[in-house]
């Protein structure tokens, strides 16, 4: 991640639940389809800056 996100995020992404979700994910993607696609998890951050944020909601269904 090349954004200003990333030294946010850097710090979760180290830590051991994070392998263990990339680990499952990758597994489940093998096994069936996954959405986002791969290259789309993390699109939001990419396109929205973190100093532009304000609110971030979290859920299951994005709709």
């Amino acid at each position: 991640m090349t954004t200003d996100w990333n030294p946010i995020l850097r710090g979760e992404f180290q830590k051991s639940y994070w392998k263990g979700l990339q680990s499952f994910v990758t597994a489940e993607r093998r096994r069936t389809t996954v959405y986002p696609q791969h290259d789309e998890v993390f699109r939001a951050f990419h396109v929205t800056t973190f100093a532009a944020t304000r609110v971030v909601i979290l859920g299951q269904d994005p709709y």
